[in-house]
């Protein structure tokens, strides 16, 4: 498999949390490995489960089809 970047990022998107993008935009960067793609990851400061920029443009995307 080849792939475009060696890196993807995962971001907290609980409006509570410290870190999360709406408050301090901290990312976790992680290597593109099938482990770390299957792995679910969480916050180190809440806890929550951290999301990457396809999952939310997944989201969107199917958002947007039970909206039509």
């Amino acid at each position: 498999m080849n792939y475009s970047s060696t890196t993807f990022h995962l971001y907290c998107v609980n409006t509570e949390c410290s870190t999360s993008v709406f408050s301090n935009t901290i990312h976790i960067r992680l290597p593109v490995t099938v482990k770390n793609l299957l792995t679910t990851h969480y916050c180190f400061c809440c806890g929550n489960q951290l999301v990457s920029s396809i999952d939310l443009e997944i989201e969107q995307l199917a958002a947007g089809y039970i909206l039509n």
